[in-house]
C-alpha cells in the first residue's frame, strides 16, 4: 500500500501552503452541500467539481494522508484509495 520511501508512512501534503489547503477545505464543503441541497443542476455541477477536487488533492498527499482521513472519518477502506464514495450518491 505505501512506497518504500520513508516520507509515505508519515501523513503528508506536498506543494500546498497551509493557505491553500483551507481554500480547498472551503470549497469542499460549499461542494458537499450542493450535492445535498442542490438543484439537480447544481449537484451535476458539484459532482464534476467534487471529482476535480479529489484529483487535486490526490495529487498533494500521500498513502499515509490517505489512510489517516479514513480512519478518523471512520470511513472504509476502498479498493480505489482516491475515491471517496458519497460523493457519487445523489
Amino acid at each position: 500500500m505505501f512506497d518504500t520511501h520513508e516520507n509515505n508512512y508519515k501523513p503528508t501534503v506536498t506543494d500546498l501552503s497551509q493557505l491553500d489547503v483551507a481554500v480547498l477545505l472551503e470549497k469542499q464543503i460549499l461542494i458537499l452541500g450542493m450535492l445535498r441541497n442542490g438543484t439537480p443542476e447544481e449537484k451535476k455541477r458539484a459532482r464534476e467539481e467534487a471529482a476535480y477536487l479529489q484529483e487535486t488533492v490526490a495529487r498533494h498527499i500521500n498513502g499515509a494522508a490517505r489512510a489517516e482521513a479514513r480512519r478518523r472519518l471512520n470511513l472504509p477502506a476502498e479498493q480505489c484509495p482516491h475515491s471517496i464514495p458519497f460523493l457519487t450518491k445523489e
